[in-house]
């Protein structure tokens, strides 16, 4: 009943993650002002530190084409990372007074925003959201029925025979790492770790759960983390037959998704920072 129950759990969470707020919901998009308005790179989702993978663009509204190349728009992105050029003059482009600059974004995760001045007077917001690159982290992984499996065992005195191996629930230390899966997709993240005691027989894969529902858009960073995935495991599984001749029984190598598990993470360098802080103080 209780395996039923953590199935539905992690389905419902899963699923929340996928149909998470949107873009608007935000408010990573471009506000008009006065003689500006946003035409393209508004909304964009990437990497802390990062440059955006489009250009932020703005056309000069009442603008021609005598009087579009005089025009300048300063870009500002204050502490969130820099745009270049900052002061780009405008261009007549199939018919449109536009400029652009290309935003790296800052080190800081979340929203982001860049304002763009016209001289004389307009001004337009742009935001982003700076997504946290790759972490290790370490952890435990807490799997509440692990399937069993046959296992070979070889007593002190008398021939080898196979047993029923039923572990029922597991905790294991884990380490790992964990990574935004695209983007843009919200808040979701991948974690992939392995049995830090039995590192090439236990291996974990999950999507992040804690982050996406509870913390805000600014801290995707923040230490702890929860992941909710499959365990995979790889055994020397007990067999009989003839394959195993001259002996009655013998082992195969086997590798299988064993179980829903749950991951709770610790970010490794916010962690080391911690200590380090603590035995400095």
């Amino acid at each position: 009943m209780m395996d039923g129950v953590a199935r539905r759990l992690a389905t419902a969470l899963i699923c929340g993650m996928c149909l998470g707020p949107g873009v608007s919901d935000l408010g990573a998009q471009a506000t008009p002002d006065h003689g500006l308005e946003a035409v393209d790179g508004a909304g964009q989702y990437w990497y802390t530190g990062r440059q955006l993978r489009r250009p932020l663009v703005v056309e000069l509204r009442g603008e021609d084409s005598r009087t579009c190349p005089a025009r300048r728009v300063t870009f500002d992105a204050g502490d969130d990372g820099d745009v270049s050029p900052r002061a780009a003059s405008a261009r007549w482009i199939d018919g449109r007074c536009v400029a652009e600059g290309w935003w790296s974004l800052g080190g800081t995760v979340g929203i982001q925003h860049v304002q763009a001045r016209l001289d004389g007077g307009g001004e337009v917001t742009f935001r982003a959201v700076a997504r946290q690159g790759a972490r290790i982290f370490f952890g435990g992984a807490w799997t509440p029925r692990e399937e069993g499996w046959v296992e070979r065992v070889e007593p002190d005195d008398g021939a080898p025979y196979l047993r029923e191996n039923d572990p029922g629930g597991v905790f294991r230390p884990i380490i790992g790492v964990d990574f935004a899966l695209w983007p843009s997709w919200r808040k979701v993240r991948m974690g992939v770790g392995a049995s830090a005691r039995e590192i090439d027989r236990y291996f974990y894969f999950g999507l992040s759960a804690l982050q996406a529902f509870v913390f805000g858009p600014g801290q995707e960073g923040s230490a702890v983390d929860v992941h909710v995935g499959l365990q995979l495991s790889r055994r020397d599984v007990g067999v009989s037959g003839p394959s195993c001749a001259p002996e009655s029984v013998c082992t195969r190598r086997d590798l299988r998704f064993s179980g829903l598990t749950f991951m709770v993470t610790v970010d490794g360098a916010s962690a080391f920072r911690g200590l380090a802080g603590a035995v400095l103080r």
